[in-house]
């Protein structure tokens, strides 16, 4: 996808799972794709096909649906932060233009058009969970029960329309975390210390390169954050 709608969606019932990162890889290559453009769903088997990606250098982004939102005054949690966005791009009256969907998308639509547009106590967006849990309410149905099945045509498009609008570069281009001026200067071991275990040990192995492209430490700490 493109920040004008969806190319194409492909859908695959896979017998092996792993069978993703080979096919991840020849998507980023063919299609000349930074790997940060590219999110997985990191449940149900997805981090083992990041952390399979990472060690092959390719460094997807692995996103925790139940993890927390980057804005948890607006979002209950990261699925619902994610579908939020999706649905603002999905507005026929955004500033931007409208949104294509996907060609043959009725069953993305129907995916879409269960979902509850729903709020939680303190005013945050939320979204039922995927799966019923024994600790649920009897009343708040699952996802999967609202569909019938999984939503993941609409989990897939929510994933790309977050990556696509987060910071992102191209692993292979020659990096060097450094500032030519003072007003941030180079990221600090104090500072890589306090990142994220996956971001320092992506850092760290761009700078063990010594190659002398310019990504300022600015970059990063935004990365970060």
């Amino acid at each position: 996808m493109d920040h004008a709608g969806v190319i194409e969606q492909v859908v695959l019932d896979l017998p092996k799972t792993m069978e993703i990162v080979g096919r991840t890889i020849r998507f980023i290559d063919e299609n000349n794709l930074s790997a940060s453009s590219v999110a997985i769903d990191a449940g149900g088997g997805g981090k083992q096909i990041a952390d399979r990606l990472h060690e092959l250098g390719y460094y997807v982004r692995a996103v925790g649906f139940g993890e927390s939102a980057d804005d948890n005054q607006a979002h209950r949690n990261r699925r619902a932060e994610l579908y939020g966005n999706l649905r603002r791009i999905l507005d026929p009256e955004r500033e931007s233009g409208g949104f294509v969907p996907p060609p043959l998308a009725s069953e993305l639509r129907q995916e879409l058009a269960v979902l509850p547009l729903q709020y939680d106590s303190e005013g945050r967006m939320l979204l039922p969970p995927k799966e019923r849990h024994s600790n649920h309410a009897v009343h708040q149905k699952s996802l999967r029960e609202l569909l019938g099945r999984s939503p993941d045509r609409a989990d897939s498009l929510a994933l790309a329309t977050w990556a696509i609008r987060q910071p992102s570069f191209r692993l292979s281009d020659p990096l060097n975390c450094s500032e030519p001026d003072d007003n941030h200067g180079p990221i600090t071991q104090d500072e890589l210390a306090e990142f994220p275990a996956d971001l320092r040990e992506l850092v760290e192995g761009c700078v063990e390169a010594e190659t002398d492209h310019e990504l300022w430490a600015d970059d990063w700490r935004t990365w970060r954050d």
